[in-house]
């Protein structure tokens, strides 16, 4: 099951999900050839460095994005994810113009996760709003986990290979 999350410039929120989202998967014990997520942006600028504020959120959750560098949205990206997970509802309508087939897949990730609203930039706040932003989006992915998991399986026609 391949995730993608989008957000506006993939250096700050839609980079967190991807390193939260694998991160998480990973703690469970799932095998990432089973799921794994990545990210992109619809403005992204190839090559971009992760958002220091978002180094900072994830540092704190001892992962590393120092090495993260975005990349922008494009139709080959969306044909091969599974589901593909947006911060706001601009996102997931950009991704659906870019490619309508995948309307059945996207999802800003608080509907997903069944929560009402989106996930917000981080605008003029500081690092505090940062972590509540990592927070908010860690929130989602662990709520989204159980149906994500069931997806896997009916996808693949039995339950994602576990570690051990």
């Amino acid at each position: 099951m391949r995730i993608l999350f989008v957000c506006e410039g993939n250096i700050f929120r839609s980079t967190m999900a991807e390193a939260l989202f694998n991160r998480i998967i990973e703690d469970a014990g799932y095998n990432s050839k089973d799921m794994h997520a990545s990210s992109a942006g619809i403005i992204a600028v190839d090559g971009s460095p992760a958002s220091p504020y978002a180094v900072f959120a994830m540092k704190k959750r001892r992962i590393c994005l120092e090495s993260f560098r975005a990349r922008r949205l494009t139709p080959e990206l969306v044909q091969r994810a599974d589901l593909i997970l947006t911060m706001e509802e601009k996102h997931r309508r950009y991704v659906l113009e870019l490619a309508p087939e995948a309307w059945g897949k996207t999802y800003t990730l608080k509907a997903f996760c069944g929560r009402e609203g989106e996930i917000y930039d981080l605008g003029g706040g500081g690092f505090d709003e940062a972590e509540k932003i990592a927070q908010e989006i860690e929130d989602c992915i662990r709520a989204s986990l159980p149906r994500i998991i069931e997806m896997a399986g009916e996808a693949e026609g039995h339950r994602p290979n576990i570690k051990k």
